[in-house]
């Protein structure tokens, strides 16, 4: 059982950190877009948006995209955690989880779960 300034700080960071992840990402994006332009003008070639992925091709460009995509998508992770450890209870507790080791759907047999696995999972009945 958590305490509430602890689950005050997990919903604070479950709400900052996707925010922060959307900044890293445009400022990447922007980083990426002016490294890739002063290697190879792409604008020269009449393209003023180039997809995201060719941003991130050669150079300081390619370094810069794998950290900060990397960095974003941990960032994410950790965002699923958090509210992973915020909303398992309650939703448990109302019945749209339900912690068991093995699932149903409708007037299917059991399924067993992987080991290891949390064993929590939707309850579509409910």
């Amino acid at each position: 059982q958590k305490t509430l300034p602890c689950r005050l700080g997990f919903a604070l960071g479950a709400s900052l950190i996707p925010a922060t992840a959307a900044v890293i990402a445009g400022y990447v994006v922007a980083a990426c877009y002016i490294l890739t332009e002063a290697q190879d003008s792409f604008i020269d070639k009449g393209i003023l948006f180039p997809a995201v992925s060719f941003l991130g091709r050669s150079g300081d460009a390619k370094l810069t995209y794998q950290v900060g995509f990397a960095t974003t998508g941990m960032l994410l992770l950790v965002t699923i955690g958090l509210l992973h450890m915020l909303l398992a209870e309650p939703l448990s507790r109302i019945g749209l989880l339900r912690a068991d080791d093995s699932t149903t759907t409708r007037g299917e047999d059991k399924k067993t779960m992987p080991e290891g696995s949390s064993g929590l999972i939707i309850d579509r009945e409910a």
